[in-house]
Parts: C-alpha cells; structure tokens; sequence
C-alpha cells in the first residue's frame, strides 16, 4: 500500500523531526505531503521540508473570548457558541498579514 499523505497529530517533538528528516530524502520529494498541527514548525515550511501546517487561530479566538466577556458584563446579548474555523499555513502564504496577526502577541495594539 502506498501512503499518499502523513497527518502528525500531538506527536513529540522529536518523532516529528525524524519524519521530516526521513521525507526530507530527495527521492520522496513530493510522493508524501506533510500536514503538521503545531504552529512551531514554521521553519520547515519555510525550507519546504513540510507543506503546510493547520492552525488554531488563536488571535481570534482570544478577541472573541473577550468581546463575548464584554457583553455578558455588560448585559448585552452574546452568541452561545462561536466557531473559529482553523487556518492552513503554507509556504506561499506563511508570511501573509493574516497568518502573520494569529502569531502576533502583540494583542494591545488596537485596531
């Protein structure tokens, strides 16, 4: 059976270096895609030993935790639930203003 694509979910740090290292054999290239979960893997997507990596917007999600804390101390009706669909960072898009505002931590600067 042939693996057209490797998924790493919560791996340890160094398993996933090992698989990188191991697709980094130039005759892989490009047979096995590799999708990571952790936003700490820029620099391999940077080389283009890993193709893209889902991430958790968590700017976003920090925003919207505290508009919905606002309006509840303020009284004012809040969603229940809110989604905050996932990014998928890639080498084309890793230096975007938008993958660029989920990885900032400078969370005071006002909009």
């Amino acid at each position: 059976m042939k693996a057209d694509e490797i998924l790493e979910m919560a791996y340890p740090k160094r398993y996933v270096e090992q698989i990188i290292t191991g697709l980094a054999d130039p005759l892989n290239e490009h047979l096995i895609k590799l999708v990571g979960f952790d936003q700490d893997l820029m620099p391999p997507i940077r080389t283009g030993d890993m193709d893209s990596v889902v991430m958790e917007r968590t700017y976003d999600m920090g925003r919207i935790a505290m508009e919905v804390m606002d309006g509840q101390i303020h009284n004012r009706t809040v969603p229940g639930m809110s989604v905050v669909p996932p990014m998928l960072m890639t080498r084309e898009n890793i230096d975007s203003p938008e993958i660029r505002q989920q990885l900032t931590a400078d969370w005071w600067v006002t909009q």
